[in-house]
């Protein structure tokens, strides 16, 4: 079953109010996948500084049907919610079942 993913993340809530960037975005450790055929895929990304000491201490997923939902933060496919923690490497897909083919 392929399944195909329109992710957005929507922000990263750090220790520091440093300028931070979101690198190498990945699901199922693949970057812009068209399809994946897992149920309960994961997601991984990397911040950038040009300071010192930046950590994440929280994210937020959102996966939405389109760029426009993304924009208007709704993710009417799944919105993980503010979750407090500096975990960045494989985090599971929590929500409803996805279908194939969307």
């Amino acid at each position: 079953m392929k399944i195909k993913f329109l992710i957005g993340f929507l922000f990263i809530v750090l220790a520091s109010t440093a300028q931070v960037a979101i690198k190498n975005l990945r699901c199922e450790m693949l970057t812009n996948p068209l399809g994946i055929d897992v149920m309960q895929p994961r997601f991984s990304w990397q911040l950038e500084s040009s300071l010192r000491n930046v950590s994440q201490t929280a994210y937020q997923i959102i996966i939405s049907s389109s760029q426009l939902q993304l924009y208007l933060n709704e993710g009417d496919i799944w919105n993980s919610g503010k979750i407090n923690s500096s975990q960045s490497i494989q985090v599971p897909y929590t929500g409803k079942g996805l279908q194939s083919a969307t």
